[in-house]
């Protein structure tokens, strides 16, 4: 059976713990327990603190730090900031458990890509924080965002013993945690989340203790069985889950009208959003904040943190956590001024582009935390620029014409490399071996609720990939997409792919895959499968 990697970021298509208060101890048992607490399972957090808190040693110990840090929350000012010149840096490592069907450095790259996207959020660096300025003005009239004065870096050098880690190597182990040595940073476990998307103490300790972030809602990517799944896809969860540990509160104050999270720049609000909810929507007689990062609403849907909430947190970094935590100069490469994921000492080289059938391809530069790639029409000045976390991308669903495609690597927020040399591609209505008998091969797949997870195309029979479609927008189970590649005659395989390994039957969808040559009908497969699914065929 030929192997087709659709490992690819396909961007043209619409789709859109753990411890004692003390010592350090992190067991992968130590899962959360659900109680009634929870309103919903986007976080186990309160189930996770009320089991914590049977301990009379951590609630003894809770509550003494949490008095001393509201004393000294008094002190911290509350107004929105212009930015940072000199961040502290706050060394991480990430913990996969029970991963499969993927590689290291496919879970080291979507580590880094994850770490970036929450110093994007937390620093107010991210895309979508442009929605508030016109939100702000309509609705929130005296609420200014926050931007943390701290950054997070993927430690990459003087790594503990047990982890098998050498220097220039990245703290992600996968599959082999071990909890000795792991004090000082701040820890990440992706893992199974008892049903939830993720939780975290109320205030880490940085003893070896962390977050625990579910397989599926973390980053923004997929490797094998881990990586976020819609509506769970834009890395949101971390963001979220982070917050609990540097001493946020759910903005609803985990309780109706009258319960409080502290902090006085959030509106009070009745209980956690679900979904994406409209704007200017309310309860408590207030509009609700409900792009807020300690809300439950939708990735998409939410974007900022309050300057208070900002405030709280760099106190609760400065006073307490940062002493608890290795100084970032001991665990990592990285200086300061910076939000890069990581503080890679690898040189940030150019990557060199390939272009095969409709699929653009390019090296892994170690050092990068992403990719930028530029594309334009070849009679166009104007390029349009992409930034992804993959070395693939397929080019399936622009418009016909001739293409120009050159990429670049990002390793550090304003650190890029050279650009790769410009490759051209003529896209046409239909992929075309050459060649003087040409034969239509059509393919036509009805989806599943869940096309994120499809990629279907055709390899040649040296198993190079010649052709690849999709994945599609989620939400269109029982639509029927059709396409059509001219080929030459010799032997192919057809591939279809699920990135979950559930097929594309029956569980979400009657999804299905009929295959046509020359307009005759060939071969109905169904769609019961679980990662893969291929079918041989020649032409004459």
């Amino acid at each position: 059976m030929k192997n087709l990697n659709f490992c690819f970021l396909f961007f043209f298509l619409v789709a859109s713990s753990f411890s004692s208060c003390e010592e350090e101890s992190f067991d992968a048992s130590d899962d959360y327990v659900p109680t009634d607490n929870d309103y919903g399972k986007r976080c186990g957090t309160n189930s996770y603190m009320y089991n914590l808190m049977q301990d009379p040693a951590f609630a003894l110990s809770y509550k003494e730090k949490e008095n001393t840090l509201q004393k000294s929350l008094s002190l911290v000012p509350k107004s929105a900031k212009s930015g940072c010149n000199n961040p502290v840096l706050l060394p991480v490592a990430v913990h996969f458990y029970g991963v499969s069907g993927t590689n290291m450095q496919c879970l080291i790259d979507l580590a880094g890509q994850q770490i970036e996207s929450l110093n994007q959020d937390f620093s107010a660096q991210n895309n979508d924080i442009a929605n508030w300025d016109q939100v702000r003005q309509a609705y929130f009239n005296g609420i200014d965002n926050g931007q943390a004065c701290f950054q997070f870096v993927l430690a990459n050098k003087n790594h503990p013993t047990s982890s098998g880690l050498s220097n220039g190597e990245f703290a992600v182990t996968a599959n082999q945690y071990s909890s000795v040595g792991w004090n000082g940073y701040i820890n990440i476990f992706v893992k199974n989340a008892g049903g939830t998307l993720g939780y975290s103490p109320l205030g880490g300790n940085g003893n070896g203790d962390g977050v625990v972030i579910s397989m599926q809602s973390f980053g923004a990517a997929v490797c094998g069985n881990v990586g976020g799944a819609y509506p769970f896809d834009l890395g949101r969860t971390l963001t979220h889950e982070m917050g609990h540990y540097l001493g946020l509160r759910h903005i609803w104050g985990d309780g109706p009208c009258g319960y409080d999270d502290g902090i006085s720049d959030t509106p009070p609000q009745a209980m956690p959003s679900d979904a994406c909810r409209q704007v200017g929507a309310g309860s408590c007689s207030t509009v609700d904040l409900h792009m807020n990062f300690m809300d439950y609403s939708f990735d998409q849907c939410m974007y900022m943190f309050t300057a208070e909430q900002v405030a709280v947190m760099e106190n609760y970094v400065d006073a307490y956590l940062k002493q608890r935590l290795y100084s970032a100069d001991q665990v990592s490469n990285q200086s300061g001024g910076s939000n890069a994921s990581s503080g890679s000492n690898t040189s940030c080289s150019a990557p060199s582009l390939q272009v095969g059938g409709l699929v653009l391809s390019w090296n892994a530069i170690s050092a990068a935390a992403n990719y930028e790639l530029k594309y334009k029409l070849a009679s166009s000045s104007t390029w349009e620029s992409l930034d992804l976390n993959n070395t693939q991308v397929s080019a399936e669903g622009l418009p016909n014409g001739t293409y120009q495609f050159k990429v670049r690597a990002r390793c550090g927020q304003s650190t890029y490399s050279n650009y790769s040399q410009t490759k051209t591609m003529q896209i046409g209505s239909g992929f075309s071996s050459g060649g003087a008998a040409q034969q239509s091969f059509v393919m036509q797949v009805t989806l599943d609720n869940y096309a994120s997870e499809t990629t279907f195309g055709i390899l040649d029979a040296s198993g190079n990939t010649l052709a690849v479609y999709g994945p599609f927008a989620n939400g269109a189970a029982g639509q029927t997409v059709s396409r059509q590649v001219d080929l030459g005659a010799g032997s192919y395989t057809f591939v279809i792919q699920d990135s979950y390994g559930d097929g594309i039957c029956c569980s979400s969808g009657q999804g299905n895959v009929e295959l046509f040559l020359n307009g005759a009908f060939l071969e109905n497969l169904g769609g019961n499968f679980t990662s893969q699914m291929t079918y041989d065929f020649v032409i004459q």
